[in-house]
């Protein structure tokens, strides 16, 4: 079995497509599982309050999962960030807290990530019978799976276009750490190292002269630190923070461009 399932996953890495994806279960198992930011998951309190549940099963070095969670990062923007009455749940094999939540700052993901090691993961991928990937699913309120794999997906609107058919409700994300209205004149080219121990590195591709300011939020939305604003030339330019006040715990950093918003990203301080 576990020679079978190994050749799977090396198939699906190799060729770039999903091998034998299918859910097996037509009825969804309970599970709890916390996520790399703490916040704990029960699938039946979902289900019992209406809602529809999408669950995205990923490994981080899977080519079609890199390819894939993007697509379904853009339905889970127009679901309105788990605010509607479809939740979305991305459930990681094998890897750890911080190799995760390096796959989500890589390929731009926010939906709560589940690591295998510390969220839980492998055991739900396991009780749900996944053996190739990625694999997305969709249960009713009912716990009956709607959808056992829902693949191929061409982009985040044919994903929106199944759930909607389900009965999904778009929405707007109701917190500001999700807004990605970036300037598109400039883009944030790196932020090194991620897990941080106490000093990070931000480099930014700034298109002409611009006030940068960077503040640090909780997973509450709530601001912590307020670096005070500085001018920075046209071109790369790297901005050293001192972040040892952080306690160990995950965050979001929002870089702001003369007063428009340029990026929100997460990051994890480990010391």
């Amino acid at each position: 079995m576990i020679m079978k399932k190994n050749y799977l996953i090396l198939f699906t890495l190799l060729l770039g497509i999903n091998v034998n994806a299918q859910c097996p279960l037509t009825t969804a198992v309970d599970f709890t599982a916390t996520d790399i930011d703490g916040q704990q998951h029960n699938l039946f309190s979902y289900l019992n309050s209406n809602k529809y549940v999408l669950i995205d099963f990923f490994y981080t070095t899977c080519v079609p999962c890199q390819q894939n969670s993007p697509k379904v990062q853009g339905a889970y923007e127009h679901f309105g960030c788990n605010s509607s009455n479809v939740i979305f749940l991305s459930i990681d094999q094998g890897n750890n807290n911080a190799e995760v939540l390096q796959f989500e700052n890589t390929y731009g993901i926010h939906c709560p990530g589940i690591s295998g090691v510390e969220g839980g993961g492998t055991a739900i991928t396991t009780t749900y019978g996944i053996g190739a990937f990625p694999t997305v699913i969709l249960i009713a309120p009912d716990k009956t799976l709607l959808e056992n794999d829902i693949w191929p997906i061409a982009d985040a609107a044919a994903l929106i276009t199944k759930i909607e058919s389900h009965g999904g409700i778009a929405a707007n994300c109701t917190s500001a750490i999700f807004d990605n209205s970036a300037n598109k004149e400039s883009r944030l080219l790196s932020v090194f190292p991620n897990p941080i121990s106490e000093m990070a590195s931000i480099t930014l591709e700034l298109k002409n002269k611009s006030n940068i300011q960077i503040i640090i939020y909780n997973l509450l939305g709530e601001k912590l630190i307020n670096f005070p604003t500085k001018r920075y030339s046209q071109g790369i330019q790297t901005i050293q923070l001192t972040l040892n006040s952080l306690k160990n715990g995950s965050y979001f950093i929002q870089i702001i461009k003369d007063n428009v918003l340029l990026t929100s990203e997460k990051i994890m301080i480990i010391k």
